[in-house]
């Protein structure tokens, strides 16, 4: 399945293993290594787990909402009926509206505190405007969106830096129809 997009060979792709009875964690691992994809949903009943050809996560959202897709398309789940999954992160509420699907997030805490050197020496930046942070996630704001587009090309951030995500945005103001 390919996430985010409406036609194939884009967005965000990840497997989706229907399983028919629970699966052992190590197999899981080795069969996400094989398909070699960003992510691949295991999913039995409605207990699903996320895995990383080199480990398993947490939580992704990307996954989630391929699981729900195919569950909806494939009418083992009613359309009109919310999708609650059980994870290791707690349940995730997934719904689908006017042929998309949506997943109702729990809020993440961010701690703010001052960028780490590691994490701008990284994203090869001298400062931030703000940087915040959770257990698995660093947030980084700057000042323009060039900056933002500068960092992008920048792969393998956060497992360098030893945490789940590493999402970097900044500020735009629109008046007038002018972006300043």
């Amino acid at each position: 399945m390919n996430a985010f997009i409406d036609r194939p060979f884009g967005g965000n792709p990840a497997m989706v293993c229907l399983l028919p009875e629970p699966a052992d964690e190590e197999w899981m691992q080795q069969v996400a290594a094989e398909l070699n994809q960003p992510t691949t949903a295991f999913l039995h009943d409605r207990r699903l787990r996320w895995f990383t050809p080199t480990s398993e996560l947490p939580l992704c959202g990307h996954a989630t909402l391929a699981a729900a897709h195919v569950l909806y398309e494939t009418g083992l789940a009613a359309s009109a009926e919310p999708i609650v999954f059980e994870t290791a992160s707690g349940p995730l509420h997934v719904w689908s509206e006017d042929n998309l699907v949506w997943i109702g997030f729990t809020p993440v805490a961010l701690h703010e505190e001052s960028a780490p050197g590691p994490v701008l020496e990284a994203l090869n930046l001298d400062d931030a405007v703000w940087f915040g942070r959770n257990d698995h996630e660093y947030v980084v704001m700057l000042d323009t969106p060039g900056q933002v587009e500068a960092v992008c090309g920048v792969l393998g951030i956060a497992e360098l830096l030893g945490v789940l995500g590493v999402h970097v945005g900044a500020l735009l103001v629109v008046v007038s129809g002018y972006t300043l």
